[in-house]
């Protein structure tokens, strides 16, 4: 490199870690703050559309600006981005009911989605196969460290000025973001293909098909709905628009996605391990707040605290990796060894109980993240070594898309396991509680957001009720703990089989 491509080189990695940095907080901060928020503005009913709201927008744009940014050039995009999930963040900081806060929610996954799919290309475009692990890891860094930093500061905030500031430090955050990048993110992307053509059609039935698809998901992590008929409708209308996109597919001479590139053994098992990873950890760790304040009795900062341990461990091994990655070019005795990490400390959680020590939680969190962060850089760098550069954008979106699906389908399953085990719980108790107890409280009972409130109930009731409600309400604690230890034993279980897939990586000597 001469010295005016090493300037742009390091000034797109400043710009892409101070961009990822955005949607990694606030994807982290928004679930602390959550019980907060429902107590403000009420939708307990409506409590998971928040967050999969999000999800649901960040699967649908990471393939289509992907591939755009092969087209178009990232800058503008990456800005138009960042732009969309500043506005968003104003706007959910402004919510005055739950449905204007899921909408913000929506909107913020749409700017968070094109930052994503957009950034690892940014880096892709200044540095040879082998560097590029070292910028990865520093950019697996920083969604580790904005892990750790998001909670704790969500719940500072929520527990001193409002939840709405959770939303609202993102837009200083956002407008530094922005200036930065139009000032030194290069408007020239060397791998980009312009006498490439838009293909509208595959990108309109790949929405609509992504659409109902995680729309389904979506509804089955919320209600436990698999067999609705609202839900078998989305998933037959997805089914049936993949069948058109695949035939448009196959007729494009530059289509949004080349299926040619899962010819590719290594390509189709990264993405293979994506989605496993992240159905595990995504599906069990949106329990970790619920956990925390509805099991254990602590507050939203507590969270933040807990989570601490995992991030910092996940910088350390994410430095480390990108660095050895670099030096040798290896890759797959590192990815089993990060997998198998994670799977033991999903395997430890699974024992959690009400009473499980904050050294306990740490030592889980560590082994969790010592893994975790082997596993942040590695995939990226390994796919631009083994990808045509024409396919940039779209190959390391792709590993985003199917982590965002991943996540999806594994609060979907995952919850269903959940929900039913407390559920089933809750209605073994005496029947005599429907005729004594009042009927708000009982529909209150199926929640666990019941659990959070518990001193607060206990003492508004009379005193002669206080112990017997005092009893129920640990024996519904109890067993809400074990069904969280369900989540983790399940997650366990997904992240045992992603060790047997990554058995199956090809070892390629990457190079410069």
């Amino acid at each position: 490199m001469d010295t005016v491509t090493k300037k742009k080189a390091y000034s797109a990695v400043v710009c892409v870690m101070l961009s990822y940095f955005l949607p990694s907080m606030t994807r982290a901060s928004v679930g602390t703050a959550m019980p907060q928020i429902l107590n403000d503005i009420g939708g307990l009913s409506m409590y998971w559309w928040v967050f999969d709201a999000f999800i649901l927008s960040v699967g649908l744009v990471i393939p289509i600006f992907g591939k755009l940014s092969d087209i178009l050039g990232r800058k503008y995009l990456y800005i138009t981005g960042l732009s969309v999930f500043v506005v968003a963040s104003w706007f959910g900081g402004m919510a005055q009911t739950i449905y204007w806060l899921i909408g913000a929610s929506a909107a913020q996954g749409v700017g968070a989605g094109i930052i994503i799919a957009i950034g690892p290309a940014i880096i892709g475009d200044y540095f040879p196969p082998k560097e590029r692990a070292k910028y990865q890891g520093l950019i697996g860094s920083v969604l580790a460290a904005s892990s750790v930093i998001g909670p704790l500061m969500s719940g500072y905030l929520t527990d001193t000025v409002g939840w709405r500031w959770v939303f609202f430090m993102n837009i200083p955050l956002g407008l530094l973001a922005i200036f930065v990048n139009i000032l030194f993110l290069s408007k020239y992307s060397p791998n980009i293909d312009k006498n490439a053509k838009i293909d509208y059609k595959g990108i309109s039935t790949l929405g609509i098909m992504l659409f109902t698809m995680l729309l389904g998901f979506t509804y089955v992590s919320i209600e436990n709905t698999w067999f609705d008929r609202k839900t078998l409708t989305l998933f037959l209308i997805s089914s049936v628009f993949f069948i058109v996109f695949y035939h448009i597919e196959r007729r494009q001479k530059y289509p949004v996605i080349d299926f040619n590139l899962f010819k590719n053994e290594i390509f189709s098992v990264f993405n293979i391990l994506s989605f496993l990873m992240e159905f595990a950890m995504y599906g069990s760790f949106i329990y970790i707040p619920l956990f925390v304040q509805a099991v254990q009795g602590k507050t939203a900062l507590n969270t933040g605290v807990i989570l601490a341990p995992m991030m910092l461990s996940a910088i350390l091994t994410s430095i480390i990796s990108g660095l050895y990655f670099s030096k040798t070019g290896k890759y797959k005795a590192v990815t089993i060894l990060g997998i198998a990490l994670m799977a033991y400390g999903l395997y430890r959680m699974s024992y959690l109980t009400p009473t499980s020590s904050y050294s306990v939680l740490a030592t889980d969190m560590i082994i969790i993240g010592l893994g975790m962060g082997l596993g942040l850089s590695i995939p990226y760098s390994v796919i631009q070594g083994v990808i045509s550069k024409k396919y940039l954008g779209l190959s390391l979106s792709s590993l985003r898309f199917f982590e965002n699906v991943g996540g999806t389908v594994g609060a979907a399953v995952i919850g269903t396991f959940v929900d039913t085990y407390y559920i089933t719980k809750v209605n073994t108790l005496p029947k005599i509680l429907n005729y004594v107890m009042p009927q708000q409280f009982l529909h209150w009972m199926k929640s666990p957001q019941l659990l959070m409130a518990k001193d607060r109930v206990i003492s508004s009731a009379p005193p002669f009720a206080r112990p017997t409600l005092e009893s129920l309400l640990t024996k519904m604690t109890n067993w809400f703990s074990q069904s969280i230890d369900n989540a983790f034993f399940i997650a366990f279980l997904v992240m045992s089989s992603a060790v047997v897939v990554a058995i199956f990586l090809k070892r390629v000597k990457i190079t410069d």
